[in-house]
């Protein structure tokens, strides 16, 4: 990603992910999320295109929330964000909450919140003066080939542990610390 971006190998590893991402959606637009690893939200003006984007990353960790109606629109890590703003009303969604409480799977960009929408996981949600538009980056594909031996998989788990470690790691030099929850992820990461 750094060399296909053209920064200098010496500056790489001073670069905060907010400078990396700021380059990325400048040089890929909307496609930028195809080369991202991680958690991420983001928003992000185009002003030549005259579009805001706003993003997350595949599983939704980093949560971003949005509003909108006639002339209007207001964006937010959290609904609390939009709340503070007196044009948003405060009405649950009852219908949402009950299905929350049934442990139904949530498969659109409804919220807790009538009048307070989320970007899905792997979506870019694109908005401009005409239209508001919900793109999925992410389509996972099941297994194909043959099946691998044992080894073959702890290899390959190794290898994108490794990369996931390394960029975690990248500018941090020799200070490392690491927190041990006593769960497998926590414990392998810090092996």
């Amino acid at each position: 990603l750094l060399s296909q971006l053209n920064f200098n190998p010496i500056d790489r590893g001073k670069l905060a992910d907010a400078t990396l991402l700021f380059e990325c959606l400048l040089k890929w637009g909307p496609r930028a999320v195809d080369r991202l690893v991680g958690e991420f939200a983001f928003a992000f003006w185009d002003g030549v295109e005259q579009r805001l984007l706003l993003g997350r990353d595949v599983f939704g960790h980093r949560p971003l929330y949005f509003h909108q109606n006639d002339g209007f629109f207001a964006f937010a890590s959290m609904p609390s964000g939009l709340h503070a703003l007196g044009d948003i009303a405060y009405d649950f969604d009852a219908d949402f909450l009950a299905e929350t409480l049934a442990l139904l799977p949530h498969s659109s960009s409804r919220t807790h919140f009538k009048y307070i929408d989320r970007v899905e996981p792997a979506h870019v949600l694109t908005v401009t003066r005409r239209n508001i538009r919900s793109d999925k980056y992410w389509h996972p594909t099941g297994p194909a080939g043959r099946r691998l031996r044992p080894e073959e998989y702890e290899e390959g788990l190794r290898s994108v542990l490794d990369q996931a470690v390394a960029a975690q790691l990248r500018g941090s030099r020799d200070a490392i610390g690491t927190h041990l929850s006593s769960g497998l992820d926590s414990s392998i990461v810090t092996a």
